[in-house]
């Protein structure tokens, strides 16, 4: 019974989570917001995850490749495109030299490129949005990889594969960074809870949420094949319909 409660309340909490985002998009974290949490992290947690995510995302940036920029410069059709991260993190414009992102934050995005481009355009309007590609294995209808912007919530990524299977339990989620868990089910939980957004939690193209197997025949089955806050209700009335 406790495992059935707190998964309904995990659920409850994405369906929360899911009715805020209609409200306007997550904001991107600044290096000034960045330094401020990793200087406000407890003593014991200075060496942890969250740590280690921070400090790379203030030496690295957040761009790696895979990443897809989409760029609009307003009057100008030529740079108004999708753009591929390349592998030495640069994007490359037509007839323009290769433009580097290493270091860059993707809340500094905008402020970047205007400044690259005005090397060789007067006053442009640079508009610029990036998408991440993460993957999704386990216990959801649609494993792959899957194109996010940084500002979707960390549950837009079990709807974007579809929902969860039959079998999936979404607290025993982890997400993975080449091969090594970066967070576990514990703080992927929390995550869910808190509607943290993919920046928030600092993850970069190639990063993968595992969703594992409900462990136990006291979890009903959770009918998830929908989307948006339909997905995380029909998942909380589905644990307490007929199903064993």
């Amino acid at each position: 019974m406790r495992v059935l409660l707190a998964s309904a309340m995990l659920l409850v909490g994405l369906a929360t989570t899911a009715a805020a985002q209609d409200a306007g998009p997550h904001p991107l974290a600044t290096r000034a917001q960045l330094e401020k949490q990793l200087a406000s992290l407890p003593a014991d947690e200075k060496n942890g995850p969250v740590a280690d995510v921070i400090r790379q995302r203030l030496k690295y940036g957040d761009f790696f490749p895979g990443d897809r920029i989409q760029l609009v410069v307003v009057g100008d059709t030529a740079f108004s495109k999708s753009f591929s991260v390349r592998p030495d993190t640069t994007i490359e414009l037509p007839n323009l030299d290769p433009i580097s992102l290493h270091g860059v934050l993707r809340s500094e995005l905008d402020g970047y490129l205007d400044q690259k481009l005005r090397r060789y355009l007067t006053n442009p309007d640079v508009q610029a949005r990036s998408l991440l590609r993460v993957a999704v294995v386990g216990e959801v209808l649609r494993p792959g990889f899957y194109d996010l912007p940084p500002d979707a919530a960390a549950s837009e990524v079990i709807v974007a594969a579809g929902g969860l299977s039959p079998a999936g339990d979404p607290q025993r989620t982890v997400v993975k960074r080449e091969n090594n868990t970066l967070y576990t089910k514990y703080q992927v939980r929390q995550f869910y809870v808190d509607g943290a957004s993919l920046d928030e939690m600092g993850l970069r193209t190639g990063d993968q949420f595992n969703v594992g197997r409900r462990g136990s025949t006291n979890i009903l089955p959770i009918i998830a094949a929908v989307s948006g806050i339909a997905f995380a209700v029909a998942a909380f009335s589905g644990m307490f319909s007929g199903g064993n």
